[in-house]
């Protein structure tokens, strides 16, 4: 998809849970840190290249190039040289096999250096890249012909979350966080962010309570702060509506306004519903408390017989909406909060200053990256640590930490700048032997533990276990 439209409004874009068909379009596209490795099938193997326009000869998978010295600089951003050959190239990672090397390979690395097994690395990473697509995460291997391979282990499958999808009308706040005060000041536990409430699902909030993720992140206000984002209950525009276990958890009418253009509804996340943007408790619609249900009915098993845990999958959701909403930065408006409560008066805006393809081209491939890249990985890596802190059982058996100092400014310099797709995959999997770590390309394999032997006179059940317990 390109963002060339008759009339299209490029320096003011209104962000929201978008509900009409002109905003759900450009919502397909509107990915932050937006996915980097395309993947195209060339014989018994599949070719990578870069998904956005690069200079030659490592154009995009379309061959879109852009002039070697298109950089991440003011004077880039106003060169339609630069600026449209990304534009045209925008879109190309919208096939289910692309991937962004920061959501999925770099937190695969970062969530090995603070410790954690790689199996449990590996399903953060999934589902901090799942929220880009429209169904399942599908993870491209190494193959033994020297390109890749579609990964069918169904040990390592992922459950598909559409409503976090970049053109969800539903989820459009995971990709646009949004936030009050200082647009450039992102401190993810914060009175005044909406990732705030993802962090505390993921990580909890401090007293042990882990309180479900609300739409845009927007609470009831709490006292005495008056933050939008750290109340008890998800936001409504009536306190009159059943709620937070009533029958509807979604806001039947749209209750948020931005900029007048758009409005969305608020309530709990739903992470699976019907395509209608109004739903009800008769769409039985997935809520984060359905999750782990939807895992243990999956094929995946993190250790060969357990099921996917649901901490990985709500610290991987919340690390992607956490880096796009250091990716988006430079474009996103603060809130403006009603002036009482409760009520329907918030405004914000994107402002397309560096037009948003440019944007993420400016992240990754380059020999020069944007500051955000390194602002998004040193985050990552903090929050990752806190987890790992939190959640010993994720921990490797022997755990080999790897100091974000090093680690990052690796990724940063030796990695994620190199023009080539190809080449960038395998600067990752020489960083990651380096460091004693797997690779995206190859993860750890998930082994089935054979059956213990049974207890004379005992035979096997179908779990494994003998037939005389």
């Amino acid at each position: 998809m390109t963002m060339k439209r008759a009339g299209f409004p490029w320096r003011l874009l209104v962000i929201g849970i978008v509900v009409t068909t002109f905003d759900l379009v450009w919502a397909n596209s509107s990915s932050a840190f937006y996915d980097d490795l395309c993947f195209a099938p060339q014989g018994a193997d599949w070719k990578v290249a870069n998904c956005l326009a690069n200079s030659a000869p490592h154009c995009s998978i379309k061959n879109d190039c852009v002039p070697a010295s298109c950089g991440a600089d003011a004077a880039s951003e106003k060169n339609s040289q630069c600026t449209s050959p990304v534009a045209a190239s925008f879109g190309n990672g919208e096939d289910p096999h692309a991937r962004s090397m920061i959501h999925a390979d770099s937190i695969y690395l970062l969530a090995q250096a603070v410790g954690l097994d790689g199996r449990a690395a590996y399903f953060i990473a999934a589902y901090g890249d799942t929220p880009d697509k429209a169904g399942q995460f599908i993870l491209m291997v190494s193959a033994s012909g020297g390109g890749y391979t579609p990964y069918t282990d169904p040990l390592h499958a992922t459950i598909a979350l559409p409503d976090l999808f970049r053109g969800s009308a539903l989820g459009s706040a995971i990709h646009f966080p949004l936030f009050t005060g200082e647009a450039l000041k992102i401190v993810p536990d914060s009175n005044h962010e909406g990732v705030s409430r993802l962090r505390g699902w993921a990580l909890g909030d401090g007293s042990g309570h882990f309180p479900p993720p609300c739409i845009g992140g927007l609470t009831f206000p709490s006292h005495p702060a008056k933050s939008y984002f750290i109340g008890e209950k998800c936001y409504v525009s009536s306190s009159a509506l059943g709620f937070e276990g009533g029958a509807d958890r979604v806001n039947q009418t749209a209750n948020v306004s931005l900029s007048g253009d758009t409005s969305f509804q608020s309530g709990d996340q739903p992470f699976s519903s019907p395509s209608s943007a109004k739903i009800s408790a008769a769409d039985k619609p997935v809520f984060a408390d359905d999750l782990q249900g939807l895992l243990d009915g999956s094929p995946a098993r993190f250790d060969g017989v357990r099921p996917v845990p649901l901490a990985l999958l709500k610290m991987g959701v919340y690390l992607h909406s956490l880096m796009d909403r250091v990716s988006h930065a430079p474009a996103l408006t603060p809130l403006t909060v009603p002036a009482t409560s409760p009520s329907s008066d918030f405004t914000g805006g994107l402002d397309w200053t560096i037009p948003h393809p440019y944007l993420h081209f400016e992240e990754v491939g380059i020999p020069t990256l944007s500051s955000r890249t390194e602002q998004a990985l040193n985050l990552a890596y903090d929050e990752l640590a806190l987890f790992a802190k939190r959640n010993a059982e994720f921990l490797a058996p022997h755990p080999v930490i790897t100091a974000k100092s090093k680690v990052v400014p690796a990724l940063i310099n030796s990695v994620l700048n190199e023009r080539a797709a190809a080449a960038r995959l395998n600067a990752l999997e020489k960083l990651s032997r380096t460091l004693g770590y797997y690779a995206l390309t190859q993860p750890e394999p998930i082994v089935v533990p054979p059956p213990r032997p049974p207890r004379p006179g005992c035979g096997h059940t179908d779990s494994g276990s003998d037939t005389c317990q």
